[in-house]
């Protein structure tokens, strides 16, 4: 799904992008599609015009926009082997089964009787303005407490009744309540360069707004989110695009027509509604905060990478520590492999699940927020990896084994009594087409003890005693310096510049300069902004222009792009 390597989302409607030659000569780019024919420009149509449509394309059309797009995002890739990759991501257990769904904005003014609503043309062509994917993805909200009952004149009053989408009382002091909801995340929205500058993209996100608010909101789309890890299990319709149903007889790219209108109008039993949806911004902060969707906080780390010496082998158990290491108490890491994960991953639901609950502070001045997270899912994480091992097979030939890195004891050993304890980090590499910009990405970093990686710096493992005398950095502190240790050293064997991590708390940063010194927080204001419409309390029918200021968004970190 993702256009590149290192981006989300193209390059504004109104900036106009070259068209780089694929790097692979004796394997061309298959033919243009005749139904992609491009518009002549007197003839397109204005975005305001009522003929547009947002509609589900063909499987045909769907390889067209990734030619198309593909030109522009395939980074070191040839382009038949983007095209590999598209494919090969979009089968994953995340995204198959209707998990990932694409959409396409036509005109629908040169349709014929026999194919009204459908933006299809006397010989069979639709024309795309403008085209984006949407994956569907677990996520929790938890809504604050109700606020404390006034006090009660006589006689009495009833307490109020609970609220369900938060954002108004003070802080009580009570549980929050968590809901499990889905959301979707939206990637590879893409304008053809003769359709670009014309209002199109803007059109097609008012649109996707509306229709995502209740999009795969079905009993069957919930149970094929929420099933098994396991390979070949957990699948269901989540909401089948038009050619899915086209090839199973069951349509013909009728697009968001009565079917898609009566989910919203009638949730099945065992739903879960949309609570909000999501998309990483390539394009700055403006463009889509105008149609709702709201930036926040998009920060991260970036310590380089660390290569080996003697004194550093490459890590196969628990890696050893240097005389740095040493010198700064570090505890060893172990690393982690793919069986691993799953494991690893329900703990962590149950670890994010504990932290987005946790009761707000008492008599805090200003009101407890609404907090939404994505859930850290094995499918995340996989889907993540394979998009990792495609590349590396193809520009590295062979693929990387190791995923993330635990804190252990001197013996590479984590005991069963220390569950709950754990500190782990999971990863992922990326490549580009310079390899300067190549990036080890932890993806999620987990400290298993609840609320630790929220506390403000200095906090519990302060750094000056009662007297201000200098301390030494606590455990958890060590501890997380130990897994981001490990991510240098691994960055260094793949070949990788740099490692990033995104949103850090302030107990990360610390960690962190345990290792370099003089590390800074970089807030993006241009690349990969995480931008969140909020479909709550507060929100218009669209949930467009409205800034979710109750809003926290909780464990805001790599594993939540797509």
């Amino acid at each position: 799904m993702p256009p590149s390597t290192s981006s989300t989302l193209p390059t504004p409607p109104s900036t106009s992008t070259s068209t780089p030659t694929p790097t692979h000569p004796p394997n061309p780019p298959p033919p243009q599609p005749p139904h992609h024919r491009p518009h002549h420009p007197l003839h397109l149509p204005p975005s305001t015009s009522p003929t547009l449509r947002l509609l589900h394309p063909t499987r045909a059309e769907i390889h067209a926009t990734r030619l198309l797009n593909g030109t522009a995002w395939r980074g070191p890739l040839s382009l038949p082997t983007y095209l590999r990759r598209e494919d090969h991501i979009s089968s994953q257990r995340l995204t198959r089964d209707g998990g990932i769904t694409s959409w396409i904005l036509v005109d629908t003014a040169e349709e014929t009787g026999t194919n009204t609503g459908t933006g299809t043309d006397a010989e069979g062509h639709r024309h795309i303005l403008s085209s984006c994917e949407t994956i569907l993805k677990r996520a929790l909200v938890a809504h604050p407490p109700p606020p404390p009952p006034p006090p009660p004149p006589p006689p009495p009053p009833p307490p109020p009744s609970r609220q369900d989408d938060g954002g108004s009382g003070s802080g009580s002091g009570g549980e929050m309540r968590v809901e499990e909801v889905i959301s979707h995340t939206i990637g590879s929205v893409f304008s053809a360069p003769e359709t670009r500058g014309r209002g199109y993209a803007s059109r097609m996100m008012r649109e996707l707004a509306r229709e995502l608010r209740g999009w795969q909101q079905t009993a069957a789309a919930a149970a094929a989110c929420d099933g098994p890890d396991d390979e070949g299990e957990g699948s269901g319709d989540r909401g089948q695009s038009d050619w899915e149903k086209k090839e199973n007889g069951q349509g013909q790219g009728q697009g968001l027509g009565e079917s898609s209108q009566g989910r919203k109008k009638k949730k099945d039993k065992g739903a879960k509604r949309c609570a909000f949806t999501v998309l990483y911004s390539d394009v700055g902060k403006a463009f889509y905060a105008s149609h709702g969707w709201h930036p926040f906080p998009s920060s991260h780390i970036s310590l380089p990478a660390l290569p080996e010496t003697p004194s550093t082998p490459h890590q196969t158990s628990a890696s050893p520590p240097t005389d740095l290491d040493l010198d700064l108490n570090l505890p060893p890491t172990k690393p982690l492999y793919a069986s691993s994960l799953p494991d690893l991953c329900a703990a962590d639901e149950r670890n994010i699940r504990a932290t987005i609950a946790r009761p707000p502070t008492p008599g805090a001045a200003s009101p407890p927020k609404t907090r939404v997270a994505f859930i850290p899912d094995h499918a995340t994480m996989a889907w993540h990896h394979a998009r990792e091992e495609f590349l590396a097979a193809e520009l590295v030939g062979r693929e990387p084994e190791v995923k993330g890195a635990m804190v252990c004891d001197g013996r590479g050993e984590v005991d069963e009594e220390v569950v709950g304890t754990r500190m782990w980090a999971i990863w992922t590499r990326t490549w580009s087409e310079n390899p300067d910009e190549n990036i080890l990405h932890i993806l999620r970093l987990v400290v298993e003890a609840e609320g630790e990686m929220t506390r403000e710096e200095g906090e519990g493992d302060g750094r000056c005693d009662d007297d201000g005398r200098q301390k030494a950095p606590g455990e958890e502190v060590r501890a997380i310096a130990a897994l981001l240790r490990a991510a240098q050293r691994e960055a260094a064997r793949w070949g990788m510049r740099e490692v990033q991590f995104w949103n850090p708390a302030p107990v990360v940063v610390e960690a962190a300069r345990l290792l370099v010194d003089k590390i800074q927080v970089t807030h993006r204001e241009n690349e990969s902004i995480a931008s969140l419409m909020w479909y709550g309390a507060g929100s218009d029918d669209n949930g467009a222009d409205t800034a979710p200021e109750h809003v926290e968004w909780i464990a805001n970190e790599k594993y939540g792009w797509c």
